[in-house]
């Protein structure tokens, strides 16, 4: 990898810990120091990768477990409210049926003649 893609890819990785002050403590070194990082006045070493790839998996871990607690996919992080049945408003999904000879002639419109559409 040529070091301007590698810059480009460090860049990156500050902006997803949350800019350079977030990442200048991730990283336990001075805001100035990811700012010659960035520039590229400062090499990019494999020590620092190294730190910045354990500082990006801490942070997916710390993603990953927020989620966890927030996604409603998970029944026990809904409240009481958000746990019980949305009731419908208007008359969506009241079931009401689309007479056969309705639909065969939206079928005919539509060029779907032979081929089967449902009930």
């Amino acid at each position: 990898m040529d070091t301007e893609t590698q810059r480009q890819i460090f860049a990156d990785a500050v902006a997803a810990l949350g800019g350079q002050q977030a990442a200048s403590r991730a990283l336990e070194m001075s805001d100035r120091s990811v700012r010659m990082l960035l520039s590229g006045d400062r090499r990019l070493h494999a020590g620092i990768l190294e730190d910045m790839a354990r500082a990006l998996i801490t942070h997916a871990d710390h993603c990953r477990a927020l989620e966890r607690q927030l996604s409603p996919a998970f029944a026990q992080n809904l409240s009481e409210a958000q746990a019980k049945p949305r009731l419908h408003e208007g008359n969506h999904g009241t079931g009401r049926r689309i007479p056969k000879p309705q639909v065969d002639d939206m079928a005919r419109r539509l060029g779907l003649n032979g081929q089967r559409t449902g009930n």
